[in-house]
């Protein structure tokens, strides 16, 4: 069983926790604890051989109620400040619901800070294994860890098989029409960093899909219905498809044969397409000015600070001190850094490579005192960035050991996610690959990039050759009028499921030219690369073209352009939609 509390005091090898049923034990220390901190243990950290003296636990119990005192008073004058405000979370409401669903079902009310108001357990199997759980007052992703801790081991997360996990979000009904915007768009980036602190921790064939609705009707059709947010989404998602699925069927049956049957291939669902997690002001490691070439400027949205290796304030003199996340602040622009804790040797390097064996890539390990949380290799064209790194750049593996040191760049993996599609390595093609060094704080660290030329094994052929026709489905590409402050809205109509028959959407590339009138991607670049069945776009020069014959600063005003977009499609093919022209009234680039 899992347990909650607070750390109320801090020793050389234990902690003193404050349970959620108001009891005080000592458990083992870890490192990084610091006082206040909400932590989750089990019977086996306990320490049994602590014991609270009388008068420690009088003083404890003492300082306890005077908090408790202050905080209900506190809490019932901000309660009166707010309630008439109807702000969610802080009337005591909460704003979003998440759910887990695997075969147990699993729902998490959040507050306005994102921690969890409540627990519900939607079916039997969850209430045999939640139904003790208490998360109340935990972050949402500590809460998550725990669930997913609880489900591997009861078996429902084997590595040894094939899984299926859907992650669902909705914001709660009656939010005021002022703050819909932005909770909404809080939630899903909620969603997406959730999605990639589950990623990491469930086996490499177990499927993660993220559904998410803006609607918050949603949950309480949920509710009447007996299912997850998650279930019902997928239902309407069916229905909408032209897909018949019953309730009792989204209820009962298991969520691969419902994806299945629904024709869901899109891994995100519902999810703003140019959404990503929020740029956190996060130094990069030194680069080595000989790795990368000088032609072209390096990006400038890490700060120029370094963490400081001096520890943070604590009651406790024994705290192990832990980087911070914050540069420090110089009279600078570009400051010196006071401290090097990240400047070990020969981070990362390349071989030469065969067309039998690939690339041998190398890079040094984390630093013990540092907490890895995992490694990532990232790859982007060497026309596309000079220093890939994730998310923005997706990736190609994930190591959570973090004595690894190595990888071989062979092809044998598909690339996930990043801004230019990126699939497999094409042979004699440059490349540039980097680490980015994940920290469990949430800290990342950039590796320096290293320039090669791809000499490995060719990836998978596609069996069917790209199609340049148009596909015969109706109302296909289409460019709206426009706006000096708005630009055009670019629509489209995806492959029908009877199309695609056995096959699935990848994603789709908007591709826009100036002289080419079908333009289609690659041969002419692409604007923007879309997942999760995204049927619009709006062309503002708000993204930079890649490729073709589009100038680096942009669509023009007052010049025509022709717009297309190519369907990727799951067995290799890419299928180009009708053409259209259109006099772009945007904003200049």
């Amino acid at each position: 069983m899992i347990y909650a509390g607070t750390v109320m005091e801090l020793h050389e090898h234990r902690a003193l926790i404050f349970t959620m049923d108001c009891g005080l034990v000592y458990i083992r220390r870890r490192q990084g604890m610091f006082l206040g901190q909400q932590v989750l243990f089990r019977q086996r950290d306990l320490n049994p051989a602590a014991r609270i003296p009388f008068r420690r636990l009088a003083f404890s119990l003492t300082a306890i109620a005077a908090a408790l005192a202050l905080l209900l008073v506190g809490g019932g004058i901000l309660a009166g400040l707010f309630s008439g405000l109807g702000l969610p979370g802080l009337d005591g409401s909460p704003y979003a619901f998440l759910a887990l669903d695997v075969n147990p079902s699993v729902e998490l009310a959040l507050d306005r800070n994102d921690r969890i108001a409540a627990l519900n357990t939607l079916n039997g199997d969850a209430a045999s294994l939640f139904g003790d759980m208490d998360l109340t007052g935990l972050p949402a992703g500590e809460a998550v860890d725990a669930i997913l801790e609880t489900l591997a081991e009861a078996g429902y997360l084997a590595r040894d098989e094939e899984g299926t996990l859907l992650l669902s979000g909705t914001v709660a009904k009656g939010l005021r029409f002022l703050e819909r915007n932005r909770l909404e768009k809080h939630l899903q980036k909620l969603l997406v960093e959730t999605a990639g602190r589950i990623e990491v921790r469930i086996a490499e064939r177990t499927t993660l899909y993220v559904f998410y609705s803006g609607d918050g009707a949603v949950r309480e059709q949920a509710e009447e219905n007996g299912l997850s947010i998650g279930r019902q989404l997928l239902l309407m998602e069916a229905t909408g498809r032209k897909v018949d699925m019953t309730r009792d069927e989204a209820k009962q049956a298991d969520l691969k044969s419902l994806l299945e049957k629904a024709g869901i291939r899109e891994r995100r669902i519902g999810l703003d397409p140019t959404l990503a997690p929020e740029p956190t002001d996060r130094p990069t490691l030194p680069q080595d000015p000989t790795d990368v070439p000088t032609s072209e400027p390096e990006p400038t949205e890490a700060p120029s600070g370094t963490p400081t290796s001096e520890p943070e304030p604590s009651d406790d003199p024994t705290a192990t001190p832990e980087p911070t996340a914050e540069p420090t602040p110089k009279p600078t622009p570009k400051p010196t850094p006071t401290s090097a804790p990240l400047s070990w040797d020969e981070k990362v390097a390349i071989g030469a490579g065969s067309l039998a064996d690939g690339h041998l890539l190398t890079w040094a390990p984390l630093p013990d005192n540092m907490a890895l949380q995992y490694y990532k290799v990232v790859i982007t064209r060497k026309s596309f960035s000079l220093a890939p790194k994730y998310p923005e750049d997706g990736y190609l593996a994930v190591m959570t050991d973090r004595s690894a040191t190595s990888l071989r760049i062979d092809n044998s993996r598909k690339y996930n996610g990043g801004r230019e599609g990126l699939q497999y390595l094409a042979v004699g093609e440059y490349y540039m690959i980097s680490i980015t060094y994940c920290l469990q704080d949430g800290t990342k660290y950039y590796g320096n990039a290293v320039k090669f030329a791809y000499k490995g094994p060719a990836g998978p052929t596609p069996t069917t050759a790209p199609t340049e026709a148009a596909p015969a489905w109706s109302q296909q590409v289409a460019v709206g009028e426009g706006s000096p402050t708005d630009g055009h809205l670019m629509t489209w109509t995806n492959p029908s499921s009877e199309w695609l028959g056995s096959r699935w959407l990848d994603g789709v590339k908007i591709v826009l030219s100036i002289s080419n009138p079908t333009p289609i991607y690659s041969n002419d670049g692409y604007l923007a690369y879309l997942t999760g069945g995204n049927t619009s776009f709006r062309l503002d020069n708000g993204s930079s073209y890649n490729g073709g014959d589009i100038p680096g600063t942009g669509l023009v005003p007052g010049q025509s352009y022709y717009a297309s977009v190519t369907y990727l499609i799951s067995d290799g093919s890419r299928v180009r939609g009708n053409a259209v022209s259109f006099v772009y009234q945007g904003p200049a680039g």
